[in-house]
């Protein structure tokens, strides 16, 4: 027999739906409209991310994967910081597939709050596991967040950069 969804699943499943729905348009012409809404849900987005603890950390991965950029331009850094901290030593549990957004989430998230060997380590593995998936797009996040870790190296920051514009641009 198959066994039930529970509404618990349910809901964490509708609001990754919606993190990763609203993830690109924070970037586009509507961008307020969509945090308007993911304030508006925001609780719900807690009791997801809180779900995904005890019972799919993917979820959890995923729901931060999509929500750095809010959390970095809407100021909820200290809630997205929390979250990512408590979703790390879990990461090994989600699938693979989720692990280069989520690394460059918590990088941002570190370097949000000045730790930045935190966030230097975070975006390099970013990068790795991103290279190993051929994820252009979040080896490029991972790049370009790396190059902010290293300002007072120019000529690096710069190459750091440089590169993440070019998959940026490839895709």
């Amino acid at each position: 027999p198959v066994q039930p969804v529970q509404p618990a699943r349910r809901h964490a499943e509708y609001f990754v739906a919606l993190a990763e729905q609203a993830e690109p348009e924070l970037h586009l012409s509507q961008q307020g409209r969509w945090a308007d809404l993911l304030d508006m849900e925001r609780e719900n987005l807690r009791l997801a991310l809180g779900w995904s603890l005890q019972d799919d950390v993917a979820v959890g991965l995923r729901i931060a994967g999509a929500l750095w950029w809010n959390w970095f331009t809407y100021g909820y850094h200290l809630e997205g910081y929390q979250w990512t901290r408590r979703l790390l030593p879990r990461i090994g549990e989600a699938p693979v597939i989720y692990h280069p957004k989520f690394l460059v989430a918590a990088g941002r998230m570190a370097l949000s709050h000045a730790d930045l060997p935190g966030a230097q380590r975070l975006f390099a593995k970013a990068l790795e596991v991103s290279r190993r998936l051929g994820d252009k797009r979040q080896a490029g996040w991972a790049l370009i967040e790396q190059s902010i870790t290293v300002l007072a190296e120019s000529e690096l920051a710069n190459r750091l950069a440089e590169e993440g514009l070019a998959l940026f641009r490839e895709l």
